[in-house]
C-alpha cells in the first residue's frame, strides 16, 4: 500500500485470480494502536457475519485519560532511520521457544538462584537482541531496547481492551557492558524494567497525570540518548495473544498476517504463529548487519528464516 500522505485510515481489498484475498490496512499511530485495530476488525467481521449485537468500541476512555495537549519542544519518537535497511522474518516454533525458556530458567538458577517463568516474548526478543549485538563487526557499544506496553490491563481499574486510542507507551531496557549480553541477563533486565515501569509509571497515567508522565518519560529518554552515536537503539512491539488470525469476514480464517515497515530500522515486531505456541518475528536492520545476523549460528539453532506461510 502506498504511503498514506496524512490519511488516518486506508483500506485496500485485493482479490487474486486463484480466489484468494488480501486485506491491507494503514492506520495512523496518532489515533490508534494494535489493540484498537483488533477491536475494529472484530466489530467489522461480526457485522459481516450478521451479528446484530457486535462488541461496541469504547470511545470515551482515551479522550478522558489522554486529553489532547501540545508537547513543547520535544519529539515522542526515537529515530532509528537508516540509509539502507532491510527486513527479515524469523519463525520460532513452539518447541524451540520452550527450549529457550528452559535455557534461561536454568541459567538464572545457576547464576544467583533466581527463578521466574520467562515469557515467550522475553526469550525471543532477548535472543534477537543478543544476536544482533554479537553480529556487529565493530567493538561493543552500549544498547537500549524500547519495549512497547499495552497500558489497558495494567491500570487499576483496568481499561477495557475495546477502548479506542493509542494506549501504548515504551519502557527502556539498557545494556551497558558486554557481559550484560548473556541471554538470561537480558531477560532479567527486561523483567526488572517492566516491573519498575508498571509500579512507578502506569498508575500515574490516570487521574489527569498522563501529561506529567509523558513529559517525565521524554526527559528521561533524552538523557539516555544524549550520546546517540555511542549507543545502539532497538524498538520492539509484541502482538502475541491478539489472535489476529481468527479474523473471519465469512470466507474463512486468515492464513497469515504481517506488518510492513518501510520507515525505520532496528525494529522487532512479534506475533503468534498459527498454532499460537510459537512466535513469528519481523526484524529490520542495516543491510550489512542483517547479512551477518541471518548467518548467526545461535539464532539459526532456534529460528527458521522466512519459511512458507502455508
Amino acid at each position: 500500500m502506498a504511503m498514506s500522505n496524512g490519511s488516518m485510515l486506508l483500506v485496500r481489498f485485493t482479490l487474486f485470480g486463484c480466489g484468494g484475498t488480501a486485506l491491507s490496512i494503514s492506520l495512523t499511530h496518532k489515533i490508534a494502536d494494535f489493540a484498537t485495530l483488533i477491536t475494529l476488525l472484530n466489530t467489522w467481521t461480526a457485522a459481516c457475519g450478521g451479528n446484530t449485537q457486535p462488541v461496541v468500541p469504547e470511545l470515551a476512555a482515551g479522550a478522558a485519560l489522554f486529553p489532547p495537549r501540545e508537547i513543547p519542544g520535544m519529539s515522542a519518537s526515537v529515530n532509528t532511520a537508516a540509509e539502507k535497511f532491510t527486513a527479515r522474518r524469523f519463525v520460532f516454533g513452539a518447541s524451540k521457544v520452550e527450549e529457550l525458556k528452559n535455557r534461561v530458567k536454568s541459567a538464572l538458577q545457576e547464576s544467583d538462584g533466581m527463578m521466574f517463568e520467562p515469557s515467550r516474548v522475553e526469550v525471543v526478543v532477548a535472543l534477537i537482541w543478543r544476536c544482533a549485538l554479537l553480529a556487529k563487526t565493530a567493538s561493543f557499544k552500549p544498547s537500549v531496547l524500547f519495549q512497547a506496553v499495552n497500558l489497558r490491563p495494567r491500570m487499576e481499574p483496568a481499561v477495557p481492551e475495546t477502548a479506542v486510542g493509542n494506549f501504548v507507551w515504551p519502557f527502556a531496557v539498557t545494556v551497558e557492558e558486554e557481559s550484560h549480553v548473556e541471554l538470561h541477563e537480558l531477560v532479567r533486565r527486561m523483567r526488572k524494567s517492566m516491573r519498575e515501569f508498571v509500579e512507578n509509571k502506569v498508575e500515574k497515567f490516570k487521574e489527569g497525570g498522563a501529561f506529567g508522565v509523558v513529559m517525565e518519560s521524554l526527559n528521561e529518554r533524552a538523557q539516555l540518548l544524549k550520546k546517540k552515536d555511542n549507543i545502539v537503539v532497538y524498538k520492539c512491539s509484541s502482538w502475541c495473544k491478539y489472535r489476529v488470525l481468527d479474523v473471519n469476514f465469512g470466507w474463512g480464517k486468515a492464513v497469515w498476517m504481517c506488518s510492513v515497515n518501510k520507515l525505520v530500522s532496528n525494529t522487532i515486531s512479534l506475533m503468534d504463529t498459527r498454532d499460537n505456541g510459537g512466535v513469528e518475528a519481523s526484524l529490520t536492520l542495516n543491510e550489512e548487519e542483517m547479512a551477518l545476523l541471518e548467518k548467526h549460528h545461535e539464532l539459526l539453532h532456534y529460528a527458521l528464516i522466512n519459511p512458507s506461510i502455508i
